[in-house]
């Protein structure tokens, strides 16, 4: 079987998929047009997909029907047509569990840079504008005993959840597809109506999985029943936010 990687990837990956008797293809450059993405995806027989720039839809299957299997180096799968995989009978396969502590390490991590306004504080470092001490300035805020508030409360969400209540004392509420028992009961976790999550929350983080009927789901008029201190983090996908709205509000 002939396996097309698109871009590298460590060298202990490759190794093991040469091993188990799969040929593999790794193009000289990494910055593929679509058309030339296409073409190799035309002449080989699975893909490694590193990166979520191209799309599998049905038009993607219909020109490549030599296709038998698609794994994802990825945790998000939004850019693969899951039915209309499922309909042509071609496996797809994801890394669920391998990045949930990395993503909620970043997630803590803007969270307290936000918090205590450090990319704010580390540019007047850089630009030599020190000035004298003013206790008035740019003080940020306390996150002790604060209330996070977290739309998808997964794993990823699990886990930014666990840092905050062990650091900070925080109180966790959440908003979930269905409730989360183990949260409830390790984090005393509360699981509330969106209307509540967005109005309750010091810090509302964003965990959930991205559907195109979420799009703009934190828009202007959400926003505008924020607490006026709450800190917005998304490390989920981009679509949930409108980015306009975001920037005036």
């Amino acid at each position: 079987m002939k396996v097309f990687v698109n871009r590298r990837i460590p060298e202990t990956g490759i190794n093991m998929l040469k091993e188990a008797g799969l040929e593999v293809f790794i193009p000289e450059h990494e910055n593929l047009s679509h058309e030339e993405w296409l073409i190799y995806c035309q002449n080989h027989d699975a893909i490694l997909s590193v990166g979520g720039e191209f799309k599998y839809d049905k038009d993607f299957f219909d020109q490549c029907p030599s296709i038998k299997t698609i794994a994802l180096y990825s945790v998000g799968f939004d850019h693969v047509d899951i039915k209309e995989a499922n309909r042509r009978n071609i496996p797809v396969g994801n890394t669920p569990d391998v990045l949930s502590k990395a993503t909620s390490d970043i997630a803590f991590l803007l969270m307290q840079s936000v918090a205590r306004r450090a990319s704010y504080n580390f540019q007047k470092v850089k630009d030599g504008n020190w000035g004298d001490f003013d206790p008035m300035h740019a003080l940020g805020q306390e996150l002790y005993g604060k209330t996070l508030g977290i739309l998808g409360l997964g794993r990823i969400g699990f886990e930014m959840a666990k840092k905050s209540r062990a650091a900070f004392d925080m109180n966790i509420i959440y908003r979930n597809r269905h409730q989360n028992e183990e949260a409830e009961k390790q984090l005393n976790a509360t699981y509330v109506s969106f209307e509540e999550l967005i109005e309750q929350s010091d810090v509302l983080s964003i965990h959930a999985n991205f559907t195109p009927e979420q799009k703009d789901l934190f828009n202007g008029p959400v926003f505008e029943k924020m607490k006026d201190n709450a800190i917005f983090i998304n490390t989920a996908r981009g679509g949930f936010q409108n980015e306009k709205d975001l920037y005036e509000d």
